[in-house]
């Protein structure tokens, strides 16, 4: 596989324009360092089994390689030592030391092979894809704290955790804010009088709308987009909550989690999460490496760290408990 790139005419002129002059230790000049260092650029994967990338760089002339070379090689090293860079993909310092060019004459000639490859490209691919992941659960759960909030524009409350009858739980507030995610034909396609698992109700599991998928992993029809449950959570019982229920404010009280798979339930199920206050994370840390994603009443949706202290982490829980939030 091969990449060409070759840079227009306009490209240069911006580039010659916008870029400001580089530092002496970058190899001093304007952008036509890059301009005139880069008549063309080709990539390329050379495939199993050995893998090994190859950039060529061919330039105006060999003076012009040579401080283009300059400037990369600084660039690359600066990068490596950056600490914040390291943490996220291991690794990559000791890929960006190595990356010194070859020059052959008015052409750069930059290779990675295998042994780098491997060792740092897999935690490159997997920081993507927990990037990628991690984007499309934050826009989830805000469309569902967006729902939450029109059903309050309606129902004059916040959804309870179920819809209820004689005390019963019958299905999830997921189901009820069903007409607020795009899917009133869903929601009139439920018996509301009886259980998620009735069996007309059962049938409709498999429908469960994409807002809701929150894992590749799990089985079709479970979810691991939960309410904070219990009395001093968002979802304490039948009854919705109102937002002078929240008195500890809405940008400090968590609404719904993103939890781990094994918390997964079915979604329409009256089933959530009450936190164990001895160990608030438990159950939290599974979709991403370092902390997980939380809707809070605002419909705001934060990334918690892992590194969060349990006194904040249960002070968030709580939308009453009139707790100082500690600053970590």
């Amino acid at each position: 596989m091969q990449l060409l790139f070759v840079p227009s005419a306009d490209t240069r002129r911006v580039i010659d324009e916008m870029i400001p002059p580089f530092t002496a230790a970058a190899g001093a000049g304007s952008g036509k360092i890059v301009t005139q260092g880069v008549k063309w650029a080709a990539l390329g994967l050379q495939p199993l089994p050995h893998p090994a990338l190859q950039l060529v760089i061919q330039s105006e002339n060999a003076a012009a390689a040579e401080r283009l070379s300059r400037l990369l090689d600084g660039a690359a090293k600066g990068l490596a030592r950056r600490k914040e860079l390291s943490q996220m993909f291991p690794g990559i310092d000791q890929l960006l030391n190595k990356l010194t060019p070859g020059i052959k004459a008015d052409r750069l000639v930059y290779r990675v092979e295998e042994k780098a490859l491997t060792t740092v490209l897999p935690s490159l691919v997997q920081r993507h894809e927990e990037a990628a992941r991690r984007a499309s659960s934050s826009n989830q759960l805000k469309q569902i704290g967006i729902a939450m909030h029109n059903y309050l524009d309606v129902h004059k409350s916040f959804p309870g955790a179920a819809k209820c009858k004689d005390g019963k739980r019958l299905l999830s507030w997921r189901v009820l804010i069903l007409p607020f995610v795009e899917q009133q034909a869903l929601y009139e396609q439920f018996h509301l009088d009886e259980p998620w698992d009735s069996e007309h109700n059962r049938k409709l599991i498999p429908r469960m709308p994409d807002v809701y998928r929150s894992s590749l992993r799990l089985p079709p029809g479970k979810t691991t987009f939960l309410g904070i449950a219990g009395e001093t959570g968002m979802f304490p019982g039948c009854n919705g909550l109102q937002i002078r229920d929240v008195t500890d404010g809405t940008s400090n009280t968590i609404w719904v989690v993103d939890a781990d798979d094994a918390r997964a339930v079915v979604w329409t199920q009256p089933e959530d999460l009450t936190p164990d206050f001895t160990r608030p994370l438990d159950g939290l840390v599974g979709h991403f490496s370092d902390g997980f994603l939380a809707l809070f009443v605002d419909a705001s949706v934060r990334f918690l760290p892992k590194s969060i202290s349990p006194q904040k982490l249960k002070a968030l829980f709580t939308r009453n408990g009139g707790e100082v939030i500690p600053e970590s």
